[in-house]
């Protein structure tokens, strides 16, 4: 099993369990653990403006992540090795208030 780290920037991400993020989850320490295949309604505030995610994928492939913003925030996503220091895969091509997805292959 691979276990994988996100930082995600957002209101919501679209991995269809559907949940609230646990705050703090501010820091990969911190990092929520979601299931494959899940909505996550996430929060940001004043002094919150990072979320952290932990996957652990039941075998070797691709992880998908897409982050659906409820308002006008230029959201970004980064996917990290299972230590929290290495970034396999960034995205920050939606505009303010745009769909922002991110798929990164052959995570193993």
């Amino acid at each position: 099993m691979k276990r994988i780290a996100c930082i995600i920037i957002l209101i919501s991400i679209l991995l269809s369990n559907s949940y609230s993020d646990t705050e703090p989850n501010d820091s990969y320490e911190d990092a929520n653990s979601i299931e494959i295949n899940s909505i996550i309604n996430g929060s940001l505030g004043e002094d919150d403006n990072d979320d952290w995610y932990e996957v652990v994928l039941p075998y070797d492939g691709a992880l998908e992540a897409m982050i659906e913003p409820g308002v006008q925030l230029n959201t970004y996503i980064q996917i990290y090795d299972e230590n929290g220091t290495t970034s396999l895969a960034s995205d920050n091509t939606g505009g303010s208030g745009e769909t922002d997805s991110l798929k990164q292959n052959d995570l193993m």
